[in-house]
């Protein structure tokens, strides 16, 4: 909501300044008068205004409050306990046992409720997160093998290997250039059978014939050696080979993630697997059911479900179509032009709402700005194919227009990052930065041997702020973390602002987890205690956020905890959870390198 009024005083000293310099166009001074009239919004304050003038559409009361996270914590928590619970007991749900079988034994309460609360979480980045559901029932409704090549997640899945495929293609194009550039002439002919091998895969398109071109076998060349002259050559070396190993892999990974088992061996395991579906989709149904009911009789509401209802009074349900109703027909004089910022975060829910509109108004203009480097929140149902593919999805007159000057970020980040991308993501671009400053980027390294005596006056400090609050043992890596933290901090005191960033809420230090504003106390405990700097500075000065939260704000010191290898990128178990729902680890990894 701040960043909307922000950029709506933006526009206006824009206008402003427009007509200082062209005094007597009268097109831009009725602008200066338009622009507070002009509706620049969020997302959820757009539906929420939908909801306000139209709650007795939808059976709602006009009374309704915005949840709290932590309400719905505990209510998510208590709810979904009390789901179990009806689960373990009930002799009701069909194929109950199956889906009880899949996880050991019914004592396995914790990977249930991740099951549960990740397909709910699944459903409610769906427009209609009842047909999601029930849609989803029949994924592994499957008889035979022609049954399953057409079967809709089969055919997407295709199109997903065939995408990937290209990537990799383009990838070794790109590497053949750098090869020519590089003095690598004796690696191209390796890279060219690989683009063969490609063009043979890419010759497909369905699964019964991709799965006979990855069967028929998948061979490397190998590349000829190069002794590497100086640095240079070696650097260059080093990279062509991490470039075509990670292609090796993709190439790899989808022949094993994809083709491994035989269809008279995996269509038995979907049908065993149809049933268990079946029951996750009665218990999810159960446990939606009974979170809307308490919601509605605490006169509670998430943005989530603002935008769902927002959605239900733009449309009626026909059969098995959704209409335009009288109020999204009223709707349609109220928008000639659509502008979308953070474009990159875009959702299916998302693309009904403002497709409706542009469905209603076909004379409306749509102008949309987003940053794929910036997608970062597949997480809360984003996903960066309507940014990638957006002339699929909004077909007509497009124009695509590439913005490459970064105006925030000083020219050695923005020179990092560029190499980041095109050395990790294998993307090449001319990104430059408009400031002219340079910069600083540096790595603080923690050494576990690094001596410690408790008895000198500032070391007691630190040790006396990690023992605050707590009765377990403090171990001598945490305290000489907190150091380190503190002396970067105290030495970019000029800075207006200092952003600490982690991955997570919590940080683990040692045997030990504490918040991220714990430590931050603890941070302001030291700093004040060594360096005698004054507590209201530091809080001024100093902020603590998880990386999400942080995007886009800008600060003149960041300082990121525990970039180390299982937390930048975050290693979780409950990536097999996600892959049901057509994710996959190399997708997860992709969105972490961005997040970095």
């Amino acid at each position: 909501r701040a960043a909307a009024g922000e950029m709506k005083e933006r526009i206006a000293a824009a206008i402003n300044k427009a007509v200082e310099e062209n005094p007597g166009n009268e097109h831009l001074q009725r602008q200066v008068v338009l622009i507070y009239n002009a509706q620049i919004t969020t997302i959820d304050s757009f539906c929420l205004d939908i909801v306000k003038n139209n709650f007795s559409e939808i059976g709602v009361e006009p009374d309704l409050r915005i949840a709290t996270e932590a309400e719905m914590t505990f209510l998510t928590d208590e709810l979904l306990e009390e789901t179990i619970e009806e689960v373990l007991s009930s002799t009701d749900i069909e194929y109950i046992d199956e889906f009880l079988g899949r996880f050991e034994s019914k004592d396995n309460i914790k990977k249930i409720k991740t099951v549960i609360s990740s397909y709910y979480s699944e459903a409610q980045k769906a427009p209609f997160p009842e047909d999601y559901l029930e849609q989803h029932r029949h994924d592994y409704d499957v008889e035979n093998e022609e049954d399953f090549s057409n079967m809709p997640w089969v055919t997407d899945m295709c199109s997903m290997i065939l995408t990937n495929l290209k990537e990799c293609q383009g990838k070794a194009e790109r590497l053949i250039d750098y090869c020519e550039e590089n003095g690598l002439d004796d690696y191209i002919p390796s890279i060219e059978s690989d683009l063969e091998l490609f063009e043979k895969l890419l010759r497909e398109d369905n699964y019964s014939d991709i799965r006979c071109a990855f069967a028929e076998g998948i061979s490397w060349a190998k590349l000829k050696g190069i002794k590497a002259a100086d640095e240079k050559m070696k650097e260059a070396t080093a990279y062509a080979q991490k470039v075509r190993n990670g292609y090796k892999e993709e190439i790899d990974g989808i022949k094993n993630s994809y083709f491994a088992c035989d269809l008279s061996v995996l269509i038995p395991r979907m049908q065993q697997s149809s049933k268990i579906l079946n029951a996750l989709t009665d218990i999810t149904f159960m446990y939606l059911r009974k979170l809307e009911e308490e919601k509605r009789r605490r006169k509670l509401i998430t943005f989530a479900d603002i935008e769902h209802m927002a959605l239900k009074i733009l449309l009626r349900k026909q059969g098995n179509e959704y209409i335009p109703s009288q109020i999204a027909l009223d709707y349609r004089s109220q928008y000639k032009e659509l502008m979308i910022d953070e474009y990159q975060d875009f959702s299916a829910l998302f693309l009904a709402l403002v497709n409706e509109i542009i469905r209603l108004t076909p004379q409306s203009k749509l102008f949309v700005v987003g940053d794929d480097w910036q997608a970062i929140n597949r997480f809360a149902g984003a996903d960066s194919k309507y940014f990638e593919e957006f002339e699929s999805y909004f077909a007509g007159d497009n124009k695509r227009l590439e913005i490459s000057t970064n105006y925030r970020c000083a020219k050695k980040i923005v020179d990092n990052a560029r190499n980041f991308v095109k050395r990790e993501m294998y993307e090449n671009g001319e990104y430059l930065a408009f400031r002219k400053e340079s910069g600083a980027i540096f790595r603080v390294p923690i050494c576990e041997d690094e001596y410690f005596d408790k008895e000198d006056k500032e070391n007691k400090i630190y040790d006396e702020c990690m023992k605050k609050d707590y009765n377990g043992d403090v171990y001598k890596q945490e305290k000489i973390y907190l150091k380190k933290v503190v002396q970067v901090i105290y030495e970019n005191l000029d800075s207006e602002r200092i952003m600490i960033l982690h991955r997570n809420n919590d940080i683990s230090l040692a045997k030990r987890n504490m918040s991220i504003n714990d430590f931050k106390s603890r941070i302001g405990d030291a700093l004040c205690g060594v360096y005698n700097v004054n507590r209201k500075v530091f809080n001024q000065k100093v902020d603590i956020r998880t990386m999400h939260r942080a995007k886009g704000l800008e600060a003149d010191c960041v300082i990121i905890l525990q970039a180390d290898e299982g937390i930048i990128p975050r290693e979780t178990s409950e990536y097999v959870y996600y892959e049901i729902f057509g994710d996959n680890p190399q997708i997860l990894l992709t969105e972490q390198k961005k997040l970095f």
